[in-house]
C-alpha cells in the first residue's frame, strides 16, 4: 500500500549505513505493515510537527534518518524517501557524481559491475538495487531515457556508477593492465574510432590494404571480449564519418558515400541494421556530426556546386513508443557562406556557426555568431531556432571559440594573443566577463587542445607561455577572475624551439596535465592545500616518439606513456593519503589513442599495426592491503622490464637481518640478568638453571621454527615472482 506524499515503489530503494557510505551492505529500507500498532504509546518526540521534525533530521546524517523513519508511521511517512536521502547524500558528499552522463548507468551490467565486483566495492549492493529498480520502471515505457539534469531518481545510477569507480581508482594502491582480447581478423591499421556513451560499443574505421577504401567495423564488450558485430545490408561505398548516440541507446551514425546512415542493434544479438536518414546530392560533403543528449542529431554540410554554401540538417528524435529508434527531419536551414567555425555542446543542446569579418575601411573586426538551440520561440518550444548576434572585439579576428562545459559560457582566442570569456542567458544575450591580456600568442594549430575547461565549467586553464599556465574560476554568480599562475620548473637541457602540445584539466579540477615536445609535467591540488608540481618526464635526445599523456575520466589518475630507455606505460596519481604514486606499470609497442567514457579500457593504436586493447582490472582489497605504494618522485625513469626483482631480494633480507639483530639482543639481556644472580647462593643458582633450562629449549626451538616458515615463506614468494615474471613477458609478446 503507498504511503500518503509518496509514490508507489519509492519506500523500497536501498538507504544509507554510515555518512561515508550510501547504502548498506544489502538489504532495502523495511516499509512499516498496514497492521502495526505504533501510536499504543505516544511521546512528545513522536507528535512533533511535520516542519519541525523535518528540520530536526536534516541535521542527521543518513543512517540516522533511515533508523528514525521506523520509530513510528508518522516519523516514517514524514522523513524524505529513500531515493531523495540518497539523492541528498550524493550532492553533499560527491557533488561531480552527480553530473554523471546516463551511459554510465546503461552500460552498468557488463562494464562498471564486473570492475567493482572484484574489488569488493561496497557500493555494489546499492548498485545493483537500483539497476533493477531501472529495469523495472523501463517495462512499462521500453527504451525511456530521462534527461533531468541533477541528482534526481533517474539519475541515481549513473551518479552511484561515477562514485564507486572513483573512489575505488583514488583508494587502489595497485591497479592492472592486462590485454583485452579483439576479434580483428587482419592486419590493417585503425584510422579513427569511438567509443559508446554507455563503453560497451567500439567503433573503427580501417584501410584496406589491399582494396585501398575505408571500411566501418563495429564492436561490443561481451565477458571481457571484444566481439565483432555484423553490419547487415551494408554497401561497398567507403565510410567517411561516424558517431554514436546518446540516446536512444546502441544507435550509430554514419555517412557512407551520399547516404546518411543510422544504425540499431536487433536485441539479443550481434546484428547490426541500418535506415536512411538521408540522401545528399554528389556535391554535397558531411563536416560534422553532434548527437545531442536528447537524442536529436544535427548535421553540418558543406555545398560545392552551384556555388560554395553551408547547410545544416535537424534529425529530431521522435521517442514512438512501438519504434523509437525513428528519426525524422525536423527543419532545414541554409547559408551562402562557409563558416569559419562551427562549435557544439551536445549536453545543453546548443550549436554556434561563426563568421568572422574583416570589413575594409572600418578599424575593428566583426564576428557575426548564429546560436542555434530549442525555446528561443515560445511557440514552437521544441523546434530549433536560430538566434543572430553581432560580436565586436577590436581590430584582431578571432582565432578559437569554444563552449565550456554546460554551455553557459564562450571562450574567444584573438590572434593578438588574448583571451575573453562571454556568459550566456538563457535568450542568446551575451556579455564580457574577463580579459586575459597575455594568453596563447604564440602556439601553434589547433589551438582548441591547449585551452582545458573542467567538467562543471567553472574553471579554466590556459597557457600564457611556453613555461606559464594561468587558472581561472567562476564563482556560483558566474563572475569569472583570474587567481594561480602556475610555472613548470627551469630545465637547460629542453630545446629553445620547445612547443605546447595539449594542457588538461582533470574533471575535478585538482589536476593538471601539461604537455611538450620536451616534457611532461603534472600539478595536483590536494583539498584545502595549494598547488604542487607531482610529476615530470624529459624526451631525451635518443627518444623515438614524443612522450605521451592522458587524464583518466575518474580519480585523478593520469596515464603516461615514456622512453626511458623502453616505452612504458604508466597509470600514476594521488591515493587516500594524498601521496602521488604509481599504479601500474606495462610496456607497450604502440601511442595511447583513447579512454573508453568509464576509463576502463585503453585503445593503443599505431599508423601500420592493428589495434591493441588494454582493460583496467581491479585488485580486491584483502589483496591491495599487503601491497606498498611505490612513491613517484619528480622526475624519474620510466620501469624496465621486472624492475622489482632486487627490491624483492633486499625485502627478504631485511627480515632476516632484523631478526639476527633481535636474537642478539636478547642473548645480552640474558647475560646482564644473570651477573647478579650469580653472585648469590649456590642452591639458588641451581634452582635457576633447574628453572631456565626448559625456557632455554623453548627459545631454541622458536628460532627453527621461525626458519621453517621463513623458508617456506621465501619458496612462495619465489614462486609468485616466477609467475609475475613469466606473465610479463607473455604481455611483452602480446604488445
Amino acid at each position: 500500500m503507498a504511503q500518503p506524499g509518496h509514490r508507489l515503489g519509492e519506500r523500497s530503494c536501498v538507504t544509507a549505513s554510515t555518512s561515508a557510505s550510501p547504502a548498506p551492505e544489502g538489504g532495502t529500507h523495511p516499509s512499516l505493515t498496514g497492521d502495526q500498532n505504533t501510536t499504543a504509546v505516544l511521546s512528545r518526540a513522536q507528535n512533533l510537527p511535520l516542519v519541525v521534525l523535518e528540520k530536526i533530521c536534516s541535521y542527521l546524517p543518513l543512517a540516522d534518518q533511515s533508523q528514525c523513519a521506523q520509530v513510528c508511521r508518522h516519523w516514517h511517512d514524514c522523513l524524505p524517501a529513500p531515493r531523495l536521502r540518497l539523492a541528498l547524500w550524493l550532492q553533499k558528499n560527491a557533488p561531480l557524481s552527480c553530473q554523471a552522463a546516463p551511459g554510465l548507468g546503461r552500460g552498468f551490467s557488463s562494464r562498471a559491475l564486473p570492475f567493482l565486483q572484484a574489488a569488493n566495492s561496497p557500493v555494489v549492493p546499492t548498485l545493483m538495487h537500483l539497476h533493477q529498480q531501472e529495469q523495472e520502471r523501463a517495462q512499462p515505457q521500453q527504451d525511456t531515457h530521462p534527461l533531468a539534469a541533477g541528482p534526481a531518481a533517474c539519475d541515481l545510477l549513473p551518479a552511484m556508477v561515477h562514485h564507486g569507480l572513483k573512489e575505488h581508482l583514488t583508494q587502489a594502491d595497485q591497479l592492472s593492465l592486462l590485454p583485452a582480447a579483439i576479434d580483428w581478423p587482419d592486419a590493417n591499421p585503425v584510422q579513427l574510432f569511438g567509443f559508446s556513451p554507455c563503453s560497451r560499443w567500439l567503433a573503427m574505421r580501417c584501410q584496406l590494404q589491399n582494396e585501398g577504401r575505408a571500411v566501418l567495423r563495429l564492436y561490443g564488450w561481451e565477458k571481457g571480449f571484444w566481439q565483432q558485430q555484423t553490419l547487415k545490408l551494408y554497401g561497398t561505398e567507403p565510410v567517411t564519418a561516424f558517431i554514436f548516440a546518446s540516446a536512444p541507446q546502441e544507435t550509430l551514425f554514419s555517412h557512407h558515400g551520399q547516404d546518411i546512415l543510422a544504425w540499431h542493434r536487433e536485441p539479443g544479438t550481434i546484428n547490426w541494421h541500418h535506415t536512411r536518414l538521408r540522401r545528399l546530392s554528389p556535391s554535397h560533403a558531411v563536416e560534422a556530426f553532434y548527437p545531442m543528449s536528447d537524442g536529436d542529431l544535427v548535421t553540418l554540410i558543406s555545398c560545392s556546386l552551384p556555388e560554395p554554401a553551408f547547410r545544416m540538417l535537424f534529425f529530431g528524435y521522435t521517442g514512438d513508443d512501438r519504434n523509437r529508434k525513428r528519426t525524422t527531419m525536423v527543419g532545414y536551414k541554409e547559408c551562402r557562406r562557409q563558416p569559419d567555425f562551427h562549435i557544439a555542446d551536445t549536453r545543453s543542446c546548443q550549436v554556434v556557426v561563426i563568421w568572422d569579418l574583416q570589413a575594409r575601411g572600418v578599424d575593428s573586426a566583426v564576428t557575426y555568431i548564429h546560436f542555434w538551440r530549442k525555446g528561443l520561440e515560445t511557440a514552437w518550444p521544441k523546434t530549433w531556432a536560430s538566434q543572430a548576434l553581432q560580436l565586436c572585439h577590436g581590430r584582431s579576428r578571432i582565432r578559437l571559440l569554444t563552449f565550456s562545459p554546460g554551455g553557459r559560457c564562450l571562450l574567444g582566442v584573438l590572434f593578438n594573443g588574448q583571451a575573453y570569456v562571454w556568459t550566456l542567458d538563457a535568450a542568446c544575450q551575451i556579455q564580457r566577463q574577463l580579459c586575459i591580456p597575455d594568453c596563447l600568442c604564440q602556439l601553434r594549430l589547433p589551438v582548441f587542445c591547449k585551452i582545458s575547461f573542467r567538467d562543471d565549467g567553472r574553471q579554466l586553464a590556459l597557457p600564457c607561455s611556453l613555461q606559464q599556465v594561468q587558472l581561472c574560476y567562476s564563482d556560483s554568480l558566474g563572475h569569472w577572475q583570474c587567481t594561480q599562475r602556475l610555472e613548470t620548473p627551469s630545465a637547460p637541457e629542453i630545446p629553445a624551439d620547445d612547443s605546447l602540445e595539449y594542457l588538461k584539466l582533470s574533471p575535478s579540477g585538482r589536476t593538471l596535465l601539461r604537455v611538450s615536445q620536451w616534457r611532461l609535467d603534472v600539478w595536483h591540488q590536494a583539498a584545502g592545500d595549494d598547488w604542487q608540481h607531482r610529476l615530470e618526464h624529459k624526451r631525451t635526445q635518443q627518444a623515438i616518439v614524443w612522450l605521451q599523456g592522458r587524464l583518466l575520466p575518474f580519480g585523478e589518475q593520469v596515464c603516461t606513456i615514456t622512453e626511458e630507455p623502453h616505452r612504458t606505460l604508466s597509470i600514476q596519481g594521488p591515493d587516500s593519503r594524498g601521496q602521488f604514486v604509481r599504479k601500474a606499470c606495462i610496456p607497450v609497442n604502440a601511442l595511447t589513442s583513447g579512454f573508453s567514457p568509464d576509463g576502463l579500457s585503453l585503445l593503443l593504436a599505431s599508423r601500420g599495426d592493428p589495434p591493441t586493447m588494454l582493460q583496467l582490472c581491479a585488485q580486491p582489497q584483502e589483496e591491495r592491503g599487503d601491497r606498498a605504494q611505490e612513491a613517484v618522485p619528480g622526475e624519474r625513469a620510466a620501469a624496465q622490464e621486472l624492475p622489482e626483482q632486487p627490491e624483492q631480494q633486499e625485502q627478504q633480507e631485511q627480515p632476516e637481518q632484523q631478526e639476527q639483530q633481535e636474537q642478539q639482543e636478547q642473548q645480552e639481556q640474558q647475560e646482564q640478568q644473570e651477573q647478579p644472580e650469580q653472585q648469590e647462593q649456590p642452591e639458588q643458582q641451581e634452582q635457576q638453571e633447574q628453572q631456565e633450562q626448559p625456557e632455554q629449549q623453548e627459545q631454541q626451538e622458536q628460532p627453527e621454527q621461525q626458519e621453517q616458515q621463513e623458508q617456506q615463506e621465501q619458496q612462495e614468494q619465489q614462486g609468485e615472482n616466477h609467475q609475475a615474471a613469466t606473465r610479463h613477458r607473455g604481455w611483452c609478446q602480446l604488445l
